[in-house]
């Protein structure tokens, strides 16, 4: 799409906006964004225009964890805008990557994207085959494509796979956030250690988009995200992870303790730093027949909170 501003002194502005169109309606696929094809300068002018045009609601740059901007390359763009075109190839556009399940690392062989690497999200067998669903990072940290795709379409990365297997994933995050969590807890830290430490936790929130169904396993994952958000004071992070827990709380006070419920427990008490948590799991882990694991958490929440 083009537009022209005669009144502001700009030349012809070049933007894109996905779209979807149907008898009735024209409606943007993407929500609030707008991409736009232009120099630094000419950006500026753009969003302060926007601030005096009583027709913007608002105009913003979107940035990533860093707070730079997000910048969108040309090869990308170009992808982008020949996927938002194609009538053969299925694409789904999301902002929202919750529900990501990133798996093992492949490599697209056919369609705009061939090169590109992916995430398996889901495998379904049938009569033809493997059906699989792929996660791709369009654009960074802002825009996430979901495709489906045949075995023959892609080719493995071995040596990046993910750990499939969700209880061997979660043991290793739980015996690699102890290591971190006990140095902090009993200030053990050298120079050498806390790059490790740094290194362990970029690990850990590689992860952070893993789903997990039974909701036992995804009560102990959301407490080994919380206790890694707060290691890396990710504050934004913390949130999601947060109002995430709520819900599940909600449940788990209808129901009898359990080793799941204390893994949440455990992860809320390091986050918010609220005694009522600790208590409940160190009741649980006094009077039940806990992990080895879990016990060790316990211990150390209980000498002292890292803040």
């Amino acid at each position: 799409m083009n537009a022209t501003r005669h009144d502001s002194g700009l030349s012809t502005i070049q933007y894109f906006i996905p779209f979807l169109a149907t008898e009735n309606e024209c409606f943007s696929v993407l929500r609030s964004f707008v991409f736009i094809y232009c120099s630094k300068e000419v950006l500026s002018l753009i969003l302060q225009s926007a601030k005096r045009h009583t027709g913007v609601k608002y105009l913003f740059l979107y940035r990533d964890r860093n707070r730079h901007a997000i910048t969108v390359p040309d090869s990308m763009m170009q992808k982008f805008l020949m996927s938002c075109s194609s009538y053969r190839d299925d694409y789904i556009f999301t902002t929202d990557i919750e529900n990501n399940l990133y798996n093992r690392q492949v490599i697209l062989k056919h369609t705009v994207f061939k090169g590109e690497k992916a995430y398996v999200l889901k495998v379904k067998h049938t009569r033809t085959g493997l059906q699989l669903t792929l996660g791709l990072q369009l654009i960074r940290g802002t825009v996430y494509l979901k495709m489906t795709a045949k075995e023959g379409d892609i080719a493995y990365v071995r040596e990046n796979d993910r750990i499939c297997d969700a209880d061997h994933l979660l043991q290793q995050l739980k015996n690699d956030l102890l290591l971190v969590l006990s140095r902090r807890v009993n200030r053990k830290e050298s120079d050498e250690s806390l790059l490790l430490d740094i290194s362990t936790l970029n690990t850990v929130s590689s992860y952070r988009y893993h789903c997990f169904e039974d909701k036992g396993l995804r009560c102990q994952f959301l407490s080994l995200m919380l206790i890694c958000a707060h290691l890396q004071k990710d504050e934004a992070w913390q949130a999601e992870l947060l109002e995430a827990s709520s819900a599940e709380l909600a449940q788990l006070l209808t129901m009898p303790m359990t080793e799941s419920a204390c893994w949440l427990y455990t992860g809320l008490y390091v986050c918010t730093g609220n005694p009522e948590f600790r208590n409940k799991a160190k009741i649980f882990v006094q009077n039940d027949n806990a992990s080895d694991i879990l016990q060790a958490y316990v211990r150390l929440i209980r000498k002292r909170r890292i803040k």
